[in-house]
Formats: structure tokens, C-alpha cells, sequence
């Protein structure tokens, strides 16, 4: 029942939007009773603070730790980006709330989100830096970069899977992303 109570937020929230999507609404897209959805959830604002949480959590688990001695680093990189774009892409529902929907309505679910950005921002920045060591990348300003890289991402995200709805076919986008991450557009 809960992930009945889930699904049912995530779409409707993702159709309507979270300050447009009432508790009624989410009974009514559930198929259940006021009282039912009660016993899982105090309100409206904890069904998004578990959503975003959960989808989260599941996104932050995609992502493995790539030590500086890894034989392959560029390798692990692209299928973390291939994890995670693959979650983004599979779950556009979930995406739509995290992109469009999630700021904003109060610390805990802003916190998460929040953390989920530094965690991939630090990550990011890790790589960055063992890149430049292991002399696969030149050494810039890790976190002008960084957050220029995850922007990047979201904004694709935004506009492709929130706003109109695409399909990506994960392994040419995270091919393209790598190809201007490494090589620039220079011909």
C-alpha cells in the first residue's frame, strides 16, 4: 500500500506539480481511502520527504567510489554516469519531483536534495583532481568545473526528460557528455 501511496504521489505530483497536487488528489490517483493513506503518511509534505529521500538514497547507491589507484578510472566513471542517467531516465516521474518539485518546501526535503548535489558535486570534484594526478585531465578549478559538469547534467535532464518528456538513450549521452568533458568541442 505505501508504494501504491508513492507511485500515485510521484505521478501526480510530476503531472501537477507539488503546490498544485493535494492528499485528495493522491487518494484519488491511489484508489484508496483518506484514512488509508493517514496510516502511512502525516501529510502531503511527508509523501514528498519520502519520495525525494528514497530516490535519493537509490541515486547515491548507483554511484561507486573510484579510488585513485582504479585500473580503469575513465572506465568507472562512465558507468557511474551510465547508472545514474539510466535511474534518471528510467524514473521520469521521480525526476520530474527531484528537478522541478523538491526545493523548497522545507529544510528536510531541501537537506536532502542538498546533500544528494554536494555528494555528486564531491565526487566530481574527486575525479577531477585524480585526473589531473594521473595525467588523464588537465588541472583546472575543481569546483568551478565540477559544478559547470553536474549543472550541465541537470539542466539536460530538466529539459529533456522533466519538460518534454524524452526517452535518452543513456549510452550516446553520457558518450557525448565524456566526449565534451574530455575533449571540448575543438575539432
Amino acid at each position: 500500500m505505501r508504494k501504491r501511496l508513492l507511485e500515485a504521489a510521484a505521478g501526480t505530483i510530476a503531472d501537477r506539480g507539488f503546490g498544485a497536487t493535494s492528499v485528495d488528489d493522491v487518494i484519488r490517483a491511489a484508489g484508496v481511502a483518506r484514512g488509508t493513506f493517514y496510516q502511512y503518511f502525516a501529510g502531503r509534505d511527508a509523501i514528498l520527504l519520502e519520495l525525494v529521500e528514497t530516490f535519493v538514497g537509490r541515486l547515491r547507491s548507483a554511484i561507486e567510489p573510484i579510488p585513485a589507484t582504479h585500473p580503469a578510472p575513465v572506465v568507472a566513471l562512465r558507468e557511474n554516469m551510465r547508472r545514474v542517467l539510466g535511474i534518471l531516465t528510467e524514473n521520469g516521474a521521480l525526476t520530474t519531483v527531484l528537478l522541478r518539485d523538491a526545493v523548497g518546501h522545507g529544510d528536510s526535503v531541501d537537506g536532502s536534495v542538498n546533500a544528494l548535489y554536494d555528494f555528486v558535486q564531491g565526487m566530481v570534484v574527486g575525479a577531477l583532481r585524480r585526473g589531473a594526478e594521473r595525467g588523464i585531465t588537465r588541472r583546472v578549478d575543481d569546483a568551478i568545473i565540477a559544478t559547470a559538469i553536474v549543472g550541465a547534467m541537470k539542466e539536460l535532464l530538466y529539459v529533456r526528460v522533466v519538460q518534454a518528456g524524452d526517452a535518452l538513450d543513456v549510452d550516446r549521452v553520457v558518450g557525448e557528455l565524456f566526449e565534451l568533458g574530455l575533449r571540448g568541442l575543438a575539432v
